[in-house]
């Protein structure tokens, strides 16, 4: 039945912490309007805690950074980490602030991996946003 399914799925909340998971796979642009779409449902939901809408928060700027919209993903990002718990949820978004205020930074590094994974087109996609983010 209908009512069944719907207790099989989980809440936008719960989702939060896989699509952390899988934002940090840059080549996952599919993503985006997906995770998009929880943090929407959270931060509607009345009965979403402040730390839920902190992980939202988080969450949104994750993809804003894998946009290469880094002043936007700054903006939510600093607005997130006061709220987030302590441990990975806080270390993952400090490190994408940190990429937020300064994209060039460790994209070498990440390009040689990617390329190292056979991603060479995705690494070469992320050392053009690292440059073109410092043109700005």
């Amino acid at each position: 039945s209908a009512t069944a399914t719907l207790k099989e799925r989980w809440l936008p909340s719960q989702m939060l912490e896989a699509w952390t998971a899988a934002l940090q796979d840059r080549t996952r642009g599919d993503l985006g309007a997906r995770a998009l779409a929880d943090v929407g449902r959270v931060n509607a939901d009345p009965k979403a805690t402040a730390e839920q809408k902190a992980l939202a928060l988080a969450v949104q700027g994750l993809v804003l950074r894998n946009q290469a919209k880094f002043a936007e993903a700054r903006a939510a990002l600093e607005q997130a980490l006061p709220s987030l718990p302590e441990g990975a949820w806080k270390e993952t978004a400090s490190a994408a602030l940190k990429e937020a205020i300064n994209p060039s930074a460790g994209a070498v590094a990440k390009a040689e991996d990617l390329a190292s994974r056979g991603k060479t087109k995705e690494a070469l996609e992320m050392l053009d946003r690292a440059l073109e983010a410092t043109e700005d």
